[in-house]
């Protein structure tokens, strides 16, 4: 996964419809899936690493979204984003 220099989807070139301010940045997801991996990463009160530090998907996160002074905030995005999804 490659991230979007200007938060366009790679395949189509469009930009993403799952993308929110957050902490001075744009919290965004491809789908229901991937935002469902952030809301569990965000949630999560033990954040283990497995393997090596750069083959996991949490390595590749952008280091704002990984800080805990952003978790609540970005939680909220998560959920604005979810409730986008319902609509």
């Amino acid at each position: 996964m490659t991230v979007p220099a200007a938060l366009v989807d790679n395949c189509f070139g469009l930009p993403l419809w799952l993308q929110t301010p957050c902490a001075g940045q744009t919290l965004w997801a491809f789908n229901s899936r991937h935002l469902a991996y952030l809301k569990s990463f965000l949630q999560a009160g033990l954040r283990e690493r497995h393997g090596t530090a750069s083959a996991s998907v949490v390595s590749r996160l952008p280091g704002w979204l990984k800080q805990a002074k952003h978790r609540g905030e970005a939680l909220r995005a998560v959920e604005r984003l979810e409730r986008l999804l319902l609509s």
